[in-house]
């Protein structure tokens, strides 16, 4: 099946999107894609008629809103973060008509944000600021911590089974795997990659079974200037990140 839906124009961009379902699996998926423009447009799939319908969009951000991302366990929720340096809390059961929270927790622009599949009330941001932040859901005011990267973040990806393991793209630092502790308030470097030689961008984890509990998966990344990808496994052993 290939389902098509009109997002770029000569006005604005399709910068993110993230699926509804990485958790409740068995519902029916929708996507949210962030804009250029600092919209934010929620689609649903409708597998019998093959297509994409628009069902909600709304002016989140006066500026590029470049990652917007599902509360997993409870996708009436929607998180955003854009170049206007502000992170963005988002309801759908109130049409989005204003953001349920605003934080400038971050100094510079938000450009990525995941729920944690593996617990419900964490959810980790990172900026160009070169931070990642672990919130608690429930309480939005500060966060839990802040590591530093050494390079902006442009993505982060939880590990596939694990709660406590973060993998981060970093720009102009590479790419490193994160150990939080079990009050969310320490961060440690368990691995770094380093090989690609400009800017950090893509990286995701595989979901394909390890040989042993112990074993971390494969990890593919990509970098921007010079179009290498590289299949790498993370280190298990983590070391304190000092700030």
């Amino acid at each position: 099946m290939v389902t098509k839906y009109q997002t770029n124009t000569d006005k604005k961009l399709a910068l993110s999107l993230d699926w509804s379902n990485r958790v409740q699996a068995t519902e029916t998926p929708r996507i949210a894609v962030s804009l250029s423009n600092g919209d934010v447009t929620v689609l649903d799939l409708n597998p019998a008629a093959s297509a994409l319908i628009e069902t909600l969009s709304w002016r989140a951000h006066d500026l590029e809103a470049w990652i917007v991302g599902w509360n997993y366990h409870d996708t009436n929720v929607l998180y955003t973060g854009a170049d206007d340096c502000r992170l963005k809390g988002w309801d759908m059961r109130m049409d989005c008509s204003f953001a349920t929270f605003t934080s400038r927790a971050h100094q510079m622009g938000v450009c990525s944000i995941q729920s944690n599949p593996h617990d419900e009330h964490i959810l980790a941001t990172g900026s160009y600021d070169e931070s990642v932040l672990i919130w608690d859901t429930r309480s939005m005011r500060q966060p839990l911590s802040t590591t530093k990267t050494g390079g902006g973040v442009w993505r982060l990806k939880w590990h596939p089974t694990r709660k406590d393991i973060l993998l981060a793209g970093c720009m102009h630092n590479g790419f490193h795997v994160f150990h939080y502790d079990p009050s969310w308030t320490t961060g440690t470097l368990g691995s770094s990659f380093m090989e690609h030689k400009s800017l950090a961008y893509g990286v995701d984890w595989s979901y394909a079974a390890t040989l042993t509990p112990l074993e971390q998966p494969l990890v593919v990344s990509c970098s921007f200037y010079d179009h290498l990808i590289h299949l790498w496994r993370p280190k298990d052993t983590p070391t304190e990140v000092q700030d």
